[in-house]
């Protein structure tokens, strides 16, 4: 393994890593902006992720597609593909056309990528709701959308009808239930194509924003941008067979990884139920898991029930966790646990893909064990461009040095669906990621904190994340999240919302204020208190939703 910083002139260098005599990763910097090299598109994806998903299951029709972790179930990609252009067909029939807007509902099951695909197939675009939004967010997003139909299935009916009752008085949209009737032979159903796009700029899907700020946004996301996020890098098609997340596609990564699997004929392991930490050990070990995505919150459930004995993970080559900042600690004692495991980090936006990202070569290994908590380098291949910029200034930072990252990517958005989205960019057009971070010497990323998230005390720009990692070393705090309660004159206090470790019951907030004062700067320090509260506030949560917890303790309800 080699690494060459190769300078050219002032202010610019280029920095090549070399394994087995094959260049594998490229960046250059030039007055502290950060470019990836950039990889031509194959021509399989030439005809858009409709075209693309067509071709490639045909390509991979007998090797097993799907397997459901609560039966077993088997689902091959032929079947799949069968299914899939039943259900276009009966899109069409109902007037389905290139362009429209279709609504999907449905938890994370088996024939969950069904009518997802089928609307590739179309040229439709899909939205697919969060099953853990509310009455008020899902009219919202239909009332946004307008759309041609909403496709779900007989256990979500209700809930769907429900909440359009309820707040949506002016949604008129035909609902569909995908999973009756809708796998039953077509007429002239071998005949069928799927839509050739020849501008892969033309909008693919419309995910929506987590929420974590605000009301959900539509995202527009193009057949481009969603191919280009179509990597193998952490999951190798000659080292994968079976590939293990949760999430629904209303999470975009579950549609890249989607297109990942169809891409290699990798086996995806689907488990309808909710998320429980006990039980997925086990199930890593019975499907011979290669590859599980985790977020940060199962990695530590996971940890804190402990690894049961005699499991054999022989299987288990990586756990990738995307979405929020994982705490080093945890990383570290899952990484010393599982020490054949690669335990890596990966950190990119909806609105522009994957950004950061270690690959499984030995560089990025020991990067990964001496550099706890980072979320990687630039991604390769991508062609984006990283700059990480002062807050106040707006200059282009060096190393270790916070700011917020700024990126340029042929992959970005299109922009908002509906709403002006001018105000996401600077004013030379780079996507304002709203996260603060800082890279150091070997081009390696970490996450500070969400700026919307900032606690500002005094005018000091206070970290949440900070303050709950350091709360996580109390030995007797299971988790933390940390809120700024507004003040007349400091401008906000931060304060703790704490969960106790199930064998603790004597710890109180005053032990819990001590230790955090007596370990850090003063605008950490909890003056507005630490309020004790269950897991249930996070039951199922992928991200956060600090704002929401924050207005739930400001109208007295924490």
């Amino acid at each position: 393994l080699f690494v060459f910083n190769v300078l050219r002139w002032d202010n610019h260098y280029e920095r090549i890593l070399v394994e087995n005599h094959t260049i594998i990763r490229k960046m250059q910097v030039e007055n502290n902006i950060i470019t990836t090299d950039g990889a031509p598109l194959d021509d399989i994806y030439k005809g858009g992720v409709g075209y693309f998903c067509f071709e490639l299951m045909k390509r991979h029709s007998p090797k097993i597609a799907e397997l459901d972790a609560r039966t077993g179930q088997e689902e091959t990609y032929e079947s799949l593909l069968k299914k899939s252009i039943r259900t276009s067909i009966i899109l069409q029939n109902k007037g389905v056309q290139k362009g429209d807007t279709i609504v999907i509902y449905s938890k994370n099951q088996l024939y969950a990528c069904v009518p997802l695909i089928s609307c590739f197939f179309l040229g439709a675009i899909p939205t697919y709701l969060d099953d853990l939004l509310t009455s008020i967010e899902v009219v919202n997003v239909l009332k946004q959308l307008d759309p041609k139909l909403i496709l779900t299935t007989s256990e979500k009916l209700e809930t769907i009808q429900k909440f359009i009752k309820t707040e949506g008085s002016h949604v008129n949209t035909e609902i569909l239930i995908f999973d009756q009737g809708f796998y039953e032979p077509q007429e002239n159903e071998g005949e069928f194509q799927p839509i050739y796009v020849n501008d892969l700029k033309e909008t693919v899907m419309i995910p929506f924003s987590s929420g974590t700020t605000g009301f959900p946004k539509g995202i527009c996301i193009s057949h481009y941008a969603l191919l280009r996020r179509n990597y193998d890098g952490l999951c190798p098609a000659d080292k994968t067979k079976v590939l293990f997340s949760y999430g629904s596609f209303h999470w975009l990564i579950q549609a890249a990884r989607l297109l990942c699997s169809i891409r290699s004929g990798i086996c995806r392991l689907i488990d309808p139920e909710p998320f429980e930490a006990k039980k997925v050990w086990y199930l890593l070990e019975k499907f011979k898991v290669n590859v599980v995505f985790l977020i940060p919150y199962a990695v530590m459930e996971m940890y804190n029930v402990g690894k049961p004995k005699n499991l054999d993970l022989m299987n288990l080559t990586t756990i990738i966790v995307p979405g929020c900042k994982l705490p080093k600690q945890y990383h570290q004692n899952v990484q010393e646990l599982l020490p054949s495991v690669d335990v890596f980090l990966l950190y990119g936006q909806t609105e522009v893909g994957p950004l950061t990202a270690l690959s499984k070569c030995d560089l990025h290994r020991e990067y990964n064990r001496k550099k706890l908590g980072s979320i990687g380098v630039p991604y390769s291949g991508s062609g984006n461009s990283y700059k990480v910029v002062d807050l106040n200034t707006g200059e282009a930072l060096g190393p270790n040095k916070p700011g917020e990252l700024h990126v340029k990517s042929d992959a970005v958005m299109s922009g908002y669906y509906n709403v002006d989205s001018s105000d996401q960019f600077d004013e030379e057009g780079w996507l304002k990621t709203g996260d603060e971070v800082l890279y150091d010497e070997d081009l390696c990323f970490f996450i500070i904190d969400r700026i919307k998230d900032m606690i500002i005390h005094k005018g000091w720009h206070t970290p949440p994340a900070f303050l709950e990692e350091e709360l996580l070393n109390h030995p007797a705090v299971k988790r933390a999240v940390v809120i700024g309660i507004p003040h007349e004159t400091d401008g906000e206090h931060p304060m703790a919302l704490v969960v106790l470790k199930d064998n603790i019951k004597n710890a109180t907030s005053k032990d819990i204020e001590k230790f955090i004062a007596e370990r850090m700067p003063e605008r950490f320090h909890l003056k507005a208190g630490v309020k004790f509260i269950d897991d249930s506030y996070f039951a199922g949560a992928r991200k956060v939703k600090r704002y929401l917890l924050k207005k739930l303790v400001l109208n007295g309800k924490i």
